[in-house]
């Protein structure tokens, strides 16, 4: 009989970095931290979302606010452009018995998604 007791290898052996009390590593995508594994996803540019408030008035005079959300805009312009291209569509024409809706007060909110996942609307003046 060796020194070694009977239920070690040679690879049990501390330092060599197998057995039952070798150290665990993780793979190497486990390893790294939380914020190396946490993307933005920021959109490509022109391709942000916006939220897009848009005055409009009933037949009866009363005001009213259409809001749209408006995918790949590169600006604030572009998503109220989009917004309106929108509002007088056919559909939505045809919803409002023909009402157009002109370029007057508008309300825009950046859609922004932070590292978790949270939504948050930034407004734009």
């Amino acid at each position: 009989m060796t020194g070694r007791d009977s239920r070690e290898s040679a690879t049990d052996s501390p330092g060599t970095g197998t057995g039952p009390h070798a150290p665990r590593h993780a793979p190497d995508h486990q390893r790294r931290s939380p914020a190396d594994r946490t993307t933005t996803h920021a959109p490509a540019p022109g391709q942000d979302k916006w939220l897009v408030g848009l005055e409009a008035r009933t037949a009866s005079g009363r005001r009213l606010w259409l809001f749209y959300v408006v995918n790949q805009a590169c600006d604030a312009g572009h998503a109220v452009h989009q917004a309106l291209v929108r509002a007088n569509s056919a559909p939505e024409l045809a919803a409002r018995d023909g009402a157009l809706i002109k370029s007057g007060r508008a309300e825009v909110h950046q859609i922004h998604r932070d590292r978790l996942g949270r939504l948050s609307l930034v407004r734009h003046i």
